[in-house]
């Protein structure tokens, strides 16, 4: 197996160049090589992970927790993972989670049952990791009330790493997605952009380029969708391009997924404790 690469990159940049991973086939992705259980009485509903691969993030549904792990040795690898911290949003159901590239800041999906959902910011005291309390704890920097945009919250939260567009299924029927455009990483400017009904989006995955969405809605299977123009909804169109099917390996359905050039993560919730999978390419 070669060098791991990051995850974010500039299609085309250099050095280095990178190839975009909407390109390649989902079928690399044939053996899962590592499971870890997740914490007990807890739903896992969202995961991030930092560009060198060495922490983890999950939001929990029901606990309105954000947690996090990281690793001092291996990069991209569960079972080098220790826990770090977490820390409580207010709001009951945690459903999207990012963490901006130069982890400074996490963002957040967060609702109170089906209504009253927020778009959250957050800054760290120490970057890429939070704590409950001390110089690590996070600091509310926004609130953006998704009821603006006629619905009653959003779910995973994708993010350009400009921070110029989010794009984030709804919870309406059929799960579609919504776009919202904003200053770069200003959440005070966040507007609502469009939606796209030609697909059910839910636990929907976009890679950095764009290019692309991974999503997988109550099962085990991963579908891979194109967009026309990379991070414009309106142009993502509705036919599959790809799919994995996990049935063999998976005790449940896919709740949450991440994917670089060399890895797949998939938390499945088939029991209590939730279970992430680790695929290597």
């Amino acid at each position: 197996m070669g060098v791991i690469l990051p995850r974010r990159f500039i299609p085309g940049g250099y050095p280095p160049v990178t190839p975009d991973i909407c390109d390649l086939p989902l079928s690399r992705f044939t053996t899962r090589t590592k499971t870890r259980t997740l914490g007990a009485g807890l739903f896992y509903s969202c995961m991030d992970w930092s560009d060198d691969g060495l922490h983890m993030y999950m939001g929990i549904l029901t606990s309105d927790q954000i947690r996090n792990w990281k690793s001092t040795t291996t990069a991209w690898d569960i079972a080098a993972l220790t826990f770090v911290g977490r820390f409580s949003t207010g709001y009951n159901d945690v459903h999207g989670v990012r963490v901006k590239p130069d982890g400074s800041e996490v963002w957040a999906n967060a609702s109170t049952g089906l209504g009253n959902g927020q778009t959250l910011s957050y800054s760290l005291g120490v970057d890429y990791e939070w704590t409950e309390t001390g110089p690590a704890a996070p600091s509310l920097i926004y609130s953006f009330d998704n009821a603006t945009i006629d619905f009653k919250h959003l779910e995973d939260l994708n993010i350009k790493d400009d921070g110029t567009k989010i794009i984030s299924p709804g919870n309406d029927a059929g799960s579609f997605p919504y776009q919202l455009n904003m200053t770069a990483w200003t959440g005070s400017t966040l507007a609502y952009g469009t939606n796209n009904k030609v697909a059910d989006c839910a636990n929907a995955f976009i890679p950095p380029s764009g290019s692309c969405m991974y999503r997988s809605s109550s099962s085990k299977i991963i579908t891979k969708y194109k967009f026309g123009t990379p991070w414009d909804l309106v142009t993502l169109g509705g036919t599959v391009f790809d799919t994995l099917d996990l049935t063999s390996d998976l005790t449940g359905n896919i709740v949450s997924i991440f994917i670089t050039e060399d890895r797949l993560f998939v938390v499945d919730d088939g029991g209590d404790p939730y279970t992430i999978s680790q695929y290597n390419a």
